[in-house]
């Protein structure tokens, strides 16, 4: 699996991997779905480090019932997280890794170029023992 920081930095290679490889893989919806992703856990983490912030002194009412409706936001951001980071790993787990500049692009392995051939097992003028 290829790290999703190497996909935003090479967004052209990439899509010629998923293209050469026949894969039809929408990265432009992965990078929407990381930075989608990535601005909802920022929320989250910020309304978090919010509550923990006054949960350490005495609240007053109002602060209680501001922190009670933080807790419902932070509810909400997190079950639409959900829902975006299973996109996000659906997509991210199908990305190929990028091949060799050297490998040639065919339609199936019927075009696979043969490189080396190995022979046949060495004989020996004696009974090889069992590896056991």
């Amino acid at each position: 699996m290829l790290d999703i920081k190497f996909i935003r930095e090479n967004i052209e290679l990439v899509k010629q991997t998923c293209i050469n490889r026949h894969m039809e893989i929408d990265v432009d919806l992965l990078l929407k779905l990381d930075d989608d992703r990535r601005t909802l856990l920022k929320k989250v983490e910020d309304l978090r480090a919010l509550r923990n912030q006054k949960s350490k002194g005495k609240p007053s009412a109002e602060e209680i019932e501001r922190m009670r409706g933080v807790g419902d936001e932070i509810k909400q951001i997190e079950i639409e997280l959900e829902k975006v980071t299973t996109d996000y790993n659906d997509l991210i787990y199908k990305v190929p890794n990028t091949t060799h500049v050297d490998t040639p692009v065919g339609k199936d392995e019927t075009e696979n170029i043969v490189i080396r051939k190995v022979g046949a097992p060495k004989k020996f003028d004696f009974q090889p023992r069992e590896h056991w």
